[in-house]
């Protein structure tokens, strides 16, 4: 191609000099050519690149691991000794601080006046002599009434007496303190406290081996130089000399 373009440039200069402008026409139509830089021609190409390398490598298998129930000891039974305090109450009741007592005294009789009438003398009858004016003389009976008189008396309307006075026991409110409830002793059994809870159990160990990873292909995308570029003549119309 190369030299295809050369033989073409080399045509256009010979054609160029026996031309008749070159030959000292003028006012002339004739054929130019102008040189010019071509550019070069790529072209994209795709190629295979390793992306990873062939290569082997070690795998772990992690173990397998499961939850097993187990039953286990959350509060462990104990015995505690538990005291109950005595109780007391309080008791209120009367005592005696001095004793009933009885003396005696005598009370006077009991006097009063009364008035009775007594006969000083009894009546009857008895014979009276009379004389007249005439100097008869008369005997005549006649009732005579008694002749009495009052007499006042000291009477005893109560007699003397002996009069017993009690003199009432005296009372005191004492509080005293009484044992109501003795102390006591009590044994409480707290039972064992259980629950459940999973524990990890390895069922299967954990393992190792060699796993061969292949290669790893990639394209990648060049840009290659298909023609260079260069120097040719190109017709640049017709021109007047």
């Amino acid at each position: 191609m190369r030299l295809q373009g050369l033989a073409i440039s080399a045509a256009a200069l010979a054609a160029f000099a026996a031309s008749p402008a070159m030959a000292g026409g003028c006012g002339r139509h004739v054929e130019c050519y102008e040189k010019v830089r071509s550019p070069g021609i790529y072209a994209t190409v795709a190629r295979p690149v390793v992306v990873v390398p062939a290569r082997q490598e070690v795998v772990t298998t992690p173990a397998v691991v499961m939850d097993r129930p187990e039953r286990v000891v959350v509060a462990a039974g104990r015995t505690t000794v538990v005291t109950t305090p005595a109780v007391y109450g309080t008791m209120h009741r009367s005592v005696e601080v001095a004793p009933a007592r009885a003396h005696a005294t005598w009370l006077p009789g009991v006097y009063a006046t009364r008035h009775r009438t007594i006969v000083v003398a009894p009546g009857g009858i008895r014979w009276q002599r009379k004389v007249d004016r005439h100097g008869r003389e008369t005997m005549c009976k006649v009732h005579v009434a008694p002749v009495t008189r009052s007499v006042a008396e000291k009477v005893l309307i109560e007699p003397p007496r002996r009069v017993v006075h009690v003199t009432p026991a005296v009372y005191a409110h004492q509080t005293r303190t009484v044992l109501v409830r003795e102390a006591a002793r009590h044994h409480i059994h707290r039972p064992t406290v259980y629950a459940w809870s999973s524990r990890p159990v390895v069922v299967a160990p954990p393992q190792r081996h060699v796993v061969t990873r292949p290669l790893v292909l990639g394209v990648r995308h060049e840009q290659v130089l298909v023609r260079r570029g260069g120097m040719h003549w190109q017709p640049v119309g017709h021109r007047h000399w």
